[in-house]
């Protein structure tokens, strides 16, 4: 007998609220993906793990992605999209990555899958996604806006939570440190990235450009950029940038820098066809930095989690600076979310 589950559409919050309220929940969120994590997974050291997922929860996977490598397992980045068209091999673990659980080309690819185990990291429950997986890792429910904030710093912190499971163990009080030192770091900078947004916000387009270990917090500014105040944007990883996208530098561009020496050196360059560069140095208030961040907690790719929330706060500083309302829908989305599901 077929049968079709229902699953309604969410209300969104307002930008500013959910920012406002996202350093309790990522707290309450420590404690939550913790005890889903006390149940052992069923993955052998140096096994392939695909992490797959679209937009906001693709660009949520890329930091985290060197913490499952770091635990002993060959992890792979996936975008939904692709997933749906490849096999999947019997022995590699997929964990399915979705803030709504509706993401329709994520769904597709799991009803269509045929290889081993699968996790779905999810926030909104019930979700068609949850239905398909073996598994669910679930955020708790947590009201956010269509400019994925929350979901996506939560998604960040639960994946690179589930790699240090996968390793032999999850340190809650270690999490509770790291998002209590993001929210204070990001707090000490807040006039200076004002300063810094009004700038940029006048440019045709920014570029946002980072090393491989803050890739989330790149594509996650670069991102909601668009979708928040509409603002033409693309991002880079730092080498890649280096080999020829960059010189497209120009008194219109924007450039918005992420990272440490290397970087430095990167926005040392633009500045000579740009005035329009802002460097954040993760290291400290350096030579040339604009906004000196000063992490120092965990491996290099957790810098990710507190950049997310600096840019957060940077996209918001910018719709305000041009006058665009965040919470205003630019388009009706068509076909991105699954609102019901067929079961036997």
């Amino acid at each position: 007998m077929v049968e079709a589950i229902e699953y309604g559409s969410r209300a969104w919050r307002p930008v500013r609220a959910a920012v406002a309220d996202e350093i309790a929940s990522l707290h309450a969120m420590v404690e939550r993906v913790a005890g889903q994590l006390d149940v052992p997974i069923a993955v052998k050291r140096g096994q392939t793990i695909a992490l797959a997922g679209i937009g906001a929860s693709f660009a949520a996977i890329a930091s985290p992605l060197l913490s499952f490598d770091d635990a002993g397992y060959a992890a792979v980045r996936i975008s939904a999209a692709d997933l749906a068209h490849r096999p999947s091999p019997p022995d590699r673990l997929t964990v399915a990555v979705s803030q709504s659980g509706r993401s329709s080309e994520l769904i597709d690819a799991m009803r269509r899958h045929q290889g081993g185990a699968t996790i779905a990291l999810t926030n909104y429950t019930p979700s068609p996604l949850e239905h398909l997986a073996d598994r669910t890792v679930n955020l708790g429910n947590v009201s956010d806006s269509s400019v994925a904030t929350v979901t996506l710093t939560g998604s960040v912190l639960a994946l690179t939570m589930l790699a240090d499971r996968l390793a032999g163990t999850v340190e809650t009080n270690g999490w509770h440190a790291i998002v209590h030192e993001a929210a204070q770091k990001v707090d000490a900078v807040r006039p200076t990235l004002t300063e810094v947004a009004g700038r940029l916000a006048a440019c045709s387009c920014v570029d946002v450009v980072g090393p491989v270990p803050l890739a989330s917090a790149v594509e996650g500014i670069g991102l909601m950029l668009r979708e928040g105040p509409r603002r033409p944007s693309a991002a880079f990883e730092t080498r890649q940038y280096l080999h020829g996208a960059m010189d497209s530098a120009s008194a219109a561009t924007g450039h918005l820098i992420l990272g440490g020496a290397r970087e430095a050196q990167l926005a040392q360059q633009l500045r000579e066809r740009s005035d329009n560069v802002a460097f954040v140095d993760v290291r400290g208030a350096g030579p040339g930095a604009d906004v000196g961040l000063g992490w120092a907690l965990g491996p290099p790719q957790v810098a990710a989690l507190p950049l997310l929330l600096l840019g957060q706060h940077f996209v918001m500083d910018v719709a305000a600076a041009i006058g665009v309302d965040m919470d205003e829908p630019a388009f009706r989305r068509i076909d991105t979310k699954t609102t019901s599901l067929e079961t036997r």
